[in-house]
């Protein structure tokens, strides 16, 4: 099995625009200054080895929400963690979906973004998402979570 960190950010990059997944370059977890950031989003392999021959050493952040057909579950330790599994105890278990590790130890759960005729926004840290302490943050609308194989980001 390929160790993602083993290959090339800008091959990473390349595979998730193939798969339809609009990519633009981060600086740690925020947009270059001399980007829109996501509104630059693309799937173009021109633009983004453009992007990484600029900056070769970027993170890649990911659209989500309709744009990409992703929608993201952001899981943060500890709280979040204790937190889903008392949800899941309560309700049911999480289907099985894509996942990536965060710098801080965290989850990203990747899931199908829902053609229900609903607009799903981010939700940080509100209910029903949450409770006392942060269980989750919801990225289904024009975010960015860095994917691997991101560069470990320094606080």
């Amino acid at each position: 099995m390929i160790n993602p960190c083993d290959i090339p950010i800008v091959e990473a990059a390349l595979a998730y625009a193939q798969n339809g997944w609009p990519v633009f370059p981060l600086k740690g977890k925020i947009p270059f200054k001399d980007s829109s950031g996501l509104k630059d989003a693309t799937t173009d392999p021109e633009q983004i080895q453009a992007w990484w021959t600029q900056h070769p050493t970027a993170n890649i952040g990911l659209a989500t929400g309709e744009r990409s057909g992703i929608i993201v579950l952001d899981i943060d330790p500890p709280e979040g963690y204790f937190s889903m599994k008392a949800l899941q105890a309560t309700h049911s278990p999480l289907p099985d979906t894509r996942r990536s590790r965060t710098a801080n130890k965290g989850l990203h759960y990747f899931f199908v973004y829902p053609k229900d005729g609903n607009r799903y926004r981010n939700a940080v840290g509100r209910e029903p998402y949450t409770s006392k302490e942060a269980i989750a943050s919801v990225r289904s609308a024009y975010s960015r979570p860095p994917r691997p194989p991101a560069r470990r980001i320094q606080p």
